[in-house]
């Protein structure tokens, strides 16, 4: 009968090889039942929702976590490909969505990042109605974290739909995106 030893840089390999081969999946969007309520109060007209551009380098479907593996988007989506369709999911739950609507929302998305330490998704984007100056929006989510890879990461992809529900929020409760939205400007 053969005996094995095992040594530490052996446990170490071994550890490694279980846990960076992880990965966590973001969750499809769903939007806010209580915040369509409000668009649909606050928005009077109907609005298209165009083009949502982000940085190639940044616009990626999927961020590594503590080297532990991926938060992937759903269907590969892209970042900015997700957020673009919260917002149509919203103003479709408010009854306010129609692709040949006299306002359009379009945004260049800045920053979209987690801090698995911290806890906390930034999404940042200069969102604009029509014509119209961008507005800035900045957005910061807590989340629940953990000093294990494996949970934090599983922490920051079970919190990435709320951030979105957040930065939603955030853009059409901004008073000048509102009035916009409404057809009045300055």
């Amino acid at each position: 009968m053969r005996k094995f030893i095992v040594t530490a840089p052996a446990i170490v390999v071994a550890s490694l090889a279980l846990t960076a081969c992880m990965s966590n999946n973001v969750q499809e969007y769903s939007p806010d039942a209580v915040q369509a309520y409000q668009v649909k109060s606050n928005v009077s007209s109907k609005v298209n929702v165009g083009h949502f551009a982000m940085a190639a380098s940044k616009d990626k479907n999927h961020i590594l976590c503590r080297l532990a593996g991926n938060v992937y988007l759903p269907n590969k989506m892209t970042y900015s490909a997700y957020i673009q369709k919260a917002f149509s999911e919203t103003f479709i739950a408010a009854d306010r969505y129609s692709q040949n609507a006299r306002h359009k929302l379009t945004a260049q998305i800045r920053k979209v990042d987690f801090d698995s330490v911290k806890g906390d998704w930034v999404i940042a984007a200069n969102v604009r109605v029509d014509r119209n100056r961008p507005v800035p929006i900045y957005s910061k989510t807590s989340f629940g974290t953990s000093w294990a890879a494996w949970s934090a990461c599983k922490n920051v992809a079970q919190s990435f739909g709320s951030a979105v529900q957040n930065f939603v929020k955030k853009t059409l409760s901004n008073r000048t995106i509102v009035r916009e939205l409404n057809g009045r400007h300055g």
